[in-house]
């Protein structure tokens, strides 16, 4: 008895963790996505500088790998202007940029 119970919690937990696999496999991040600060600073115009202050913004999407190693997810950036600074993103610049390397051209906030 306790066999079959245990047999049947192995395979729900079996289960719910491949079907989490395959949620987390859809979005796969797209490694082209993925920038370091002087590739991001080039997108959105700005100085590296910048890039560093905006690091420090509460929300700002950074992946900090190590102690210094900053890279970032480019669908989340955008993301974050979009939500927390509406009408900073060039839109139009961003619709015909596509996976042209060209700066968005962002407005001053």
């Amino acid at each position: 008895m306790l066999d079959e119970i245990f047999k049947t919690q192995m395979r729900e937990t079996f289960n719910a963790m491949l079907s989490e696999a395959k949620e987390v496999a859809k979005e796969a991040i797209d490694a082209e996505n993925v920038i370091d600060p002087k590739e991001l600073a080039r997108r959105l115009g700005v100085s590296t500088q910048t890039i560093a202050k905006e690091c420090e913004r509460e929300g700002f999407p950074v992946i900090t790998i190590g102690a210094s190693v900053k890279r970032f997810y480019w669908p989340d950036v955008l993301e974050f202007y979009r939500s927390n600074r509406p009408g900073y993103i060039n839109e139009e610049a961003v619709a015909r940029r596509k996976h042209r390397r060209t700066a968005l051209g962002l407005k001053a906030y």
